[in-house]
C-alpha cells in the first residue's frame, strides 16, 4: 500500500504550482494581493536593467520618463496625483506596453480610494508604452513621489509622447 500511495503523491504535487492563475485585476494592491505578486514575479523575471542590456542611465531614465508620463496623464484627466508616494511594480510585454501594475502606498502619502487608483493606473496602461529594443517581458520595482520634477518636454503639440526618447 505505501509503494501505491507514494507514487500518487509525488504526481499530485505538481498541481500546486498548476492551480495558480494569474490576476484577474490589472492593477492591485501588492500587499493585499500577495499571491497574485508573487505569481507575476514568476512570470516576468527580466528586469527593465536586463531589457535595456544592462544599461543603468537608460534604464532610469526610461523609467523616470514613465512616471513623468503618469503625471502627465494625470493632468490631462483631471486626477491630481501630487502627494502620491508609492511603491510600483510595473510589468510590461515584450513590446513595452503594460500588463500589470502593482502597487503599494508609501506612508505619508496623499491616501486614494483603491478603486480611484485602479482606474487610474488601468487607464494609464492602455495608452502608455515603452520605447524598448524588442525581447521578452519584463518588469521594474521602484519608487516615486509625485509631482516628480522630472524636466522631460512634452511633444512639439503639447500632447505625451508615450516614452519616446
Amino acid at each position: 500500500m505505501q509503494k501505491t500511495i507514494l507514487p500518487i503523491l509525488l504526481l499530485l504535487l505538481p498541481l500546486g504550482l498548476w492551480a495558480q492563475k494569474p490576476p484577474t485585476q490589472r492593477t492591485f494592491e501588492f500587499s493585499v494581493r500577495s499571491d497574485w505578486f508573487e505569481f507575476l514575479n514568476k512570470a516576468y523575471p527580466t528586469s527593465l536593467l536586463d531589457a535595456c542590456g544592462g544599461d543603468l542611465e537608460q534604464s532610469f531614465q526610461k523609467w523616470g520618463k514613465m512616471l513623468h508620463e503618469m503625471e502627465l496623464y494625470g493632468q490631462e484627466i483631471g486626477f491630481d496625483i501630487r502627494g502620491l508616494k508609492i511603491w510600483l511594480k510595473v510589468f510590461f510585454r515584450a513590446d513595452g506596453t503594460p500588463d500589470y501594475i502593482a502597487y503599494s502606498p508609501k506612508p505619508g502619502s496623499v491616501v486614494f480610494q483603491e478603486a480611484e487608483l485602479n482606474a487610474f493606473f488601468n487607464g494609464f496602461m492602455k495608452r502608455y508604452k515603452m520605447e524598448i529594443a524588442p525581447g521578452s517581458a519584463y518588469a521594474h520595482y521602484g519608487g516615486a513621489s509625485f509631482p516628480t520634477f522630472i524636466g522631460y518636454p512634452a511633444a512639439p503639440d503639447g500632447a505625451p509622447d508615450n516614452g519616446k526618447q
